[in-house]
């Protein structure tokens, strides 16, 4: 069995002993040195993670946006202003409604072709809910979703943004690659 009380004195004696110690409390500057350090360490990784998700390398916003075309089912850009659903070249969808819906393109590497992008899924404006906009520009993911119909590419059926499954839709294309890596929206140019 451990003698914890006799391991805990051996650990403390030795640090006592160590040359380390000593180099501390005779260079106190080293020791603010490094602290500086590590608090300038610490900034570099919180901007790189702040600006690094980005993919354009700026934090001006895209002024186009994604479209996919539900007759041809293909991807085209738009103004960011476009109406959605919008008008196509393809025409209306049978029940008359225009066929351009809004596409989350996504992707696992910065500044990607066109086959390492995918669509993790489509939107919609739900034409039932009520138009009115949360005031936080930080906004849950339900919250955003609100007012949403939105799908999987290969799904038929549009599902509210806010409800169970398509907030599963939404966390199934922002799920985690092998690598631990998540996908980040992949902006038109």
């Amino acid at each position: 069995m451990v003698d914890w009380q006799e391991l805990k004195e051996t650990i403390i004696e030795h640090w006592q002993q160590r040359a380390l110690r000593q180099l501390i409390n005779a260079n106190p500057r080293l020791i603010i040195a490094a602290a500086i350090g590590t608090v300038f360490v610490l900034l570099m990784v919180l901007l790189n993670l702040y600006v690094g998700n980005n993919t354009t390398g700026t934090l001006e916003e895209s002024e186009k946006i994604w479209l996919y075309d539900l007759n041809t089912d293909k991807l085209f850009m738009a103004d960011k202003d476009t109406v959605i659903p919008a008008v196509t070249p393809s025409g209306p969808l049978p029940n008359g409604e225009p066929a351009g819906v809004k596409a989350y393109v996504l992707s696992y590497i910065p500044d990607p072709n066109e086959s390492e992008r995918f669509i993790g899924f489509l939107e919609k404006p739900d034409p039932n809910a009520d138009d009115a906009k949360p005031d936080s520009v930080t906004l849950s993911r339900s919250q955003w979703a609100r007012g949403k119909l939105i799908k999987d590419r290969k799904d038929n059926c549009w599902v509210p943004g806010d409800s169970p499954e398509g907030l599963a839709i939404i966390r199934e294309a922002f799920k985690v690659n092998e690598n631990g890596e998540r996908p980040f929206y992949c902006e038109p140019r």
